[in-house]
């Protein structure tokens, strides 16, 4: 609001450590603190270098509060009467009622002499967690808190250190600074702002000027900027540096959720003074910066083709043959064929059988109009579902017996009546008839009145309904698999049972 601009900027523990400090003094294992208003800063050298940074919420305005609730004077008051204790034996004052009184300096002394010991133990204890566990050999004092009586001689004590060894910084690391306006006091409250002051001309923190894709950015020199860096200073978006994934697609498969991401798109192409370079790339003054943000991938896309399970196949026995066939999908309930485009939030499920009539269009069938079709050696029609392993056969009406042929079909009640009587006459008159007896799923089951038999005849004899699938079929003779159509004899072991998906 007053039209000016940041041309440095720092840490107070750094600047006042800076000047308070100098480089010769920094081997030594040497505390800095400087006591403000609201809060102590704390710095720690040893070995040369600065090693920690520390502050804690509690400093020259709890002794200032502790003053006004004594003297019931407002905080403003409260302070002057604290600073003028430093110097003054006596200090009037008005009370909130406006009561003129005075107060001595041994007063203001007692007065806040446990918070002084209490703000001095809570700055030993972060000296010593911050040192590593161990008190510091020499504890330096700046700020306006730090010159309040009893503080350095608290500090000492609670630290365990000789009280010559903790003492106020002032005019004597100021000797360098010539101040032109001879009315400004050189002491302990002056170290830090000279210290601010003073930072600006020391390259290391200035701030510099970038291009950032034609654009001047001014931005804090910390030593180590990088591209990443500039780019957040703007509004170049977060993301912009990485390459984007496309729209997803998600459908359900068979009641399940599933999901396909989109593709990956081109990261940032980016360069520094025209040459090529990435996000890490140190940057110094005036470099020119251009970055192409990253780009989204394209949708996710899938056809019916792709989806899991889709080049399964569904295994028929039709005519005593074995026949494979892929199977069908339904799409929210209608059938697609392998070139359909999945859509969001489409439900699809693989169907697991065929009807009568799909298999009859999917080969080709000539249904002639005198055939019946017989399902696992039952009557079916066109919408029967056929599963796997299914056996799927064409019989005419007149090699079929009564029991066969389907008993609500009014146009073949006569057909029925002569097939019944040419049956009956069959197996009188047939001399090579035979009984043969099967163990079915532990149980003996027993065969007659044909000459031979075959797998799916047990199926007339056992109460195993085929009409509800429970999963896949699983038939085996004498621990052997088994077709529908192979030849049984007499004493053969055989299984039948759904297996579940």
């Amino acid at each position: 609001m007053a039209g000016l601009e940041v041309a440095s900027l720092t840490l107070e523990p750094i600047a006042a450590i800076g000047l308070a400090i100098p480089e010769k003094f920094r081997l030594l294992n040497i505390a800095l603190v400087d006591v403000g208003a609201g809060t102590s800063d704390i710095s720690i050298t040893k070995d040369g270098s600065i090693i920690a940074f520390g502050m804690l919420p509690t400093a020259g305005d709890s002794l200032t509060e502790t003053i006004a609730n004594h003297c019931m004077v407002d905080f403003n008051t409260a302070e002057k009467i604290k600073k003028q204790s430093t110097t003054k034996a006596k200090i009037s004052y008005k009370d909130i009622m406006g009561t003129k009184l005075t107060i001595s300096k041994d007063e203001i002394t007692k007065l806040v002499a446990a918070d002084v010991d209490n703000m001095a133990g809570l700055v030993a204890d972060k000296i010593v967690e911050l040192n590593g566990g161990k008190p510091v050999g020499a504890v330096f004092v700046v700020g306006g808190g730090g010159i309040f009586p009893g503080y350095t001689l608290a500090l000492s004590k609670k630290l365990g250190i000789i009280k010559s060894r903790v003492a106020i910084r002032g005019k004597e690391v100021m000797d360098d600074i010539i101040f032109e306006d001879t009315t400004i006091k050189a002491d302990s409250l002056l170290v830090t702002p000279i210290g601010i002051a003073l930072s600006f001309y020391e390259e290391t923190n200035n701030f510099i000027y970038v291009d950032f894709n034609g654009s001047r950015v001014k931005i804090y020199n910390n030593n180590s900027l990088t591209v990443m860096d500039v780019a957040m200073q703007t509004e170049f978006p977060s993301n912009g540096f990485f390459p984007k994934s496309g729209k997803p697609l998600t459908y359900k498969l068979d009641g399940k959720e599933r999901m396909v991401r989109g593709q990956l798109g081109e990261p940032a192409v980016i360069t520094v003074n025209g040459e090529n370079a990435n996000m890490h790339t140190p940057v110094k003054e005036h470099d020119i910066i251009e970055v192409k943000e990253s780009t989204a991938g394209s949708e996710a896309t899938l056809k019916v083709s792709d989806l899991p399970g889709y080049k399964d196949t569904i295994r028929f026995i039709v005519n005593s043959l074995e026949v494979k066939m892929p199977k069908f999908v339904s799409v929210n309930g209608k059938l697609e064929s392998e070139y359909y485009d999945i859509k969001n939030n489409d439900e699809i499920n693989i169907l697991d059988y065929y009807t009568v009539e799909q298999i009859i269009q999917f080969m080709d069938i000539d249904n002639k109009e005198d055939a019946i079709c017989m399902v696992n050696n039952m009557p079916a029609d066109n919408d029967t579902k056929v599963y796997e392993n299914f056996s799927v056969e064409w019989k005419s009406k007149e090699s079929l017996s009564y029991d066969d042929l389907p008993k609500d079909d009014e146009s073949n009640k006569e057909t029925s009546e002569i097939s019944k009587d040419r049956d009956s006459e069959k197996i009188k008159n047939d001399s090579s008839s035979r009984k043969i007896t099967v163990i079915v799923n532990g149980k003996p089951v027993i065969l007659d009145k044909k000459s031979k038999y075959v797998f799916v005849d047990i199926f007339d004899k056992i109460d195993f309904d085929l009409s509800k699938p429970k999963g896949n079929i699983v038939t085996t003779k004498n621990g052997q698999e088994a077709e529908y159509m192979e030849e049984i004899h007499d004493g053969d072991v055989i299984e039948v049972f759904w297996e579940n998906k």
